[in-house]
């Protein structure tokens, strides 16, 4: 199923980037546990996730980008 299409899964993900997927991890993460953003630029944060590096500064961007497009 590796190769059917978005029509065929029923999902979208075959559509969002890596980056955006990220980017989404990292918010959704921060915003569920109830965590301030600086959370994402914590170093014992960095040494235990795998998701890419993001400043606070960006997520205050996606954030707000987010909430004016709901």
């Amino acid at each position: 199923m590796t190769n059917a299409s978005a029509a065929a899964t029923g999902t979208l993900v075959s559509w969002v980037s890596q980056k955006v997927s990220n980017r989404y991890a990292w918010l959704r993460w921060i915003v569920m546990s109830n965590l301030p953003l600086s959370f994402c630029e914590s170093e014992l944060t960095r040494q235990y996730t795998n998701l890419p590096a993001v400043a606070v500064d960006t997520l205050r961007v996606n954030m707000e980008s987010v909430t004016r497009a709901v």
